[in-house]
């Protein structure tokens, strides 16, 4: 075998012999024969060409060593902060409509209840007073708002609220109430619970897949207003001889107080009362209250003021206590001797307003 035949033998052995070595042999830079052809390159995002290199001083972006998880949406929308409507008091449902029914049908409102503090529910006095119908009046100088009957221009069937202010005149009464009267908007707002509860509007509330429902009954005030048109009637012809005339209604087991006003009489307060036991019935008629005393003592109780009006016939308090208090303070029912009893602050304003010779009907 010639020298040339020789080296051929050789070199294919260890062409050979390079074709069976591992992959991993070659972990140092391949030789410029093994760079993979053009059409197999990955793109130039992914691994840069030779012309584009980094410099020694350029060094790559390292990766993150933790994985970066990404902000988890929220499982519940989070509440805005509620506004605050005055000192102290502020809007507890922002994401919670209130819907208002009437005898269980849904009325809309221009204007949306507000719950205040999560304890009080205010209303729009305008819409809320249309609704139950009720006249509604603003006074923009004193910045009150009245809540009256319709029909009626008698004081005691009226709500008095004064904006920024938590005293409200009730049917003649102060009344103290959880939130003031406020201005929101140019709206006036009130407490549904004390307008309602004057006119006698029976208030329903529950609380439904995220919103309030509240449903408002007639108000029991409509009836007793016919009731006193009918006793303004009866009264109509009976004069007195002051100013004032008391009418005392058995069956109602109620005592009307009017004043002149022109040639009429008007309604201007109206208390419950107790009247005489079967037994003892409470005489009826037309008489004058000529007699005030102070009281009538009956050792373990008292009665007083008293004001007479037949004989031993008074209108006087309900049976009190020595040491304060009350004995009985029953109203509405049959249980005197005869006499018209009242609740002491009621009679304790009979006796400061009501004049001697007043006319006190009986029916």
């Amino acid at each position: 075998m010639n020298r040339t035949v020789k080296m051929f033998i050789a070199s294919a052995a260890a062409v050979s012999l390079l074709c069976l070595a591992p992959l991993s042999s070659f972990a140092g830079s391949p030789a410029a024969s093994a760079s993979p052809s053009a059409s197999a390159a990955p793109s130039a995002s992914a691994t840069p060409s030779a012309s584009a290199t980094p410099s020694a001083s350029a060094k790559p972006t390292p990766f993150p060593s933790a994985v970066v998880k990404p902000t988890p949406f929220p499982t519940k929308t989070p509440d805005p902060s509620g506004r605050v409507l005055a000192d102290g008091f502020v809007e507890t449902n922002r994401l919670n409509p209130i819907y208002i029914f009437l005898d269980y049908n849904y009325i809309p409102l221009a204007n949306q209840p507000i719950f205040i503090n999560e304890e009080v529910i205010i209303v729009p006095v305008d819409e809320v007073c249309g609704l139950l119908g009720l006249n509604c009046f603003y006074n923009n100088e004193s910045g009150s708002v009245c809540a009256r009957m319709k029909d009626t221009t008698a004081s005691y069937a009226e709500v008095l609220f004064s904006v920024g202010s938590r005293t409200a005149d009730v049917m003649g009464r102060q009344e103290e109430m959880k939130c003031p009267a406020l201005n929101v908007g140019g709206v006036i707002y009130v407490p549904l619970r004390t307008l309602a509860d004057a006119f006698g509007s029976e208030i329903n509330f529950s609380s439904e897949n995220g919103h309030y429902d509240i449903n408002l009954s007639q108000p029991t005030m409509k009836n007793q207003a016919a009731a006193d048109a009918a006793a303004k009637n009866k009264v109509s012809g009976i004069s007195s001889q002051t100013d004032y005339l008391i009418y005392v209604s058995k069956p109602e087991y109620l005592v009307r107080v009017y004043l002149r006003n022109g040639g009429e009489w008007e309604l201007i307060k109206k208390f419950e009362c107790a009247i005489g036991a079967p037994d003892r019935p409470t005489v009826e008629g037309e008489f004058t209250y000529y007699k005030w005393e102070n009281m009538w003592d009956y050792g373990t109780y008292y009665v007083g003021p008293v004001l007479r009006f037949y004989y031993g016939y008074a209108l006087h308090s309900t049976l009190l206590n020595k040491n304060g208090g009350t004995y009985d303070n029953r109203v509405g029912v049959q249980i005197s001797h005869g006499c018209v009893r009242l609740r002491k602050a009621d009679i304790e304003w009979l006796s400061d307003y009501i004049p001697l010779k007043t006319k006190v009907f009986v029916s």
